[in-house]
């Protein structure tokens, strides 16, 4: 499935991009959306995104099609999902 992945404040940085689509298997949640981008685009990003014990940090703010979202949501085909850090900037 398809969805759009934008990225705020120090995360847009660190991934060198504003958004991106990306194709990921059906029932995919947010979290394996976290890790497919923290790998993706590895250091400083992956950093960013995943605790040690490689999940997404809880401070991470993820926000599925305007909605602010557990890290255990399923995302559907064509979800927008934002990705933002505390201190984001813009």
């Amino acid at each position: 499935m398809k969805v759009t992945l934008e990225y705020f404040g120090m995360l847009r940085e660190a991934a060198g991009l504003n958004q991106e689509d990306l194709e990921l298997p059906e029932g995919a949640d947010a979290q394996s959306l976290v890790q497919f981008a923290a790998e993706r685009h590895g250091e400083p990003l992956r950093s960013l995104l995943l605790s040690a014990q490689e999940v997404p940090h809880p401070w991470l703010l993820i926000a599925i099609d305007d909605v602010v979202e557990s890290h255990q949501v399923e995302l559907a085909q064509g979800s927008h999902v934002l990705l933002s850090s505390p201190i984001s900037g813009g």
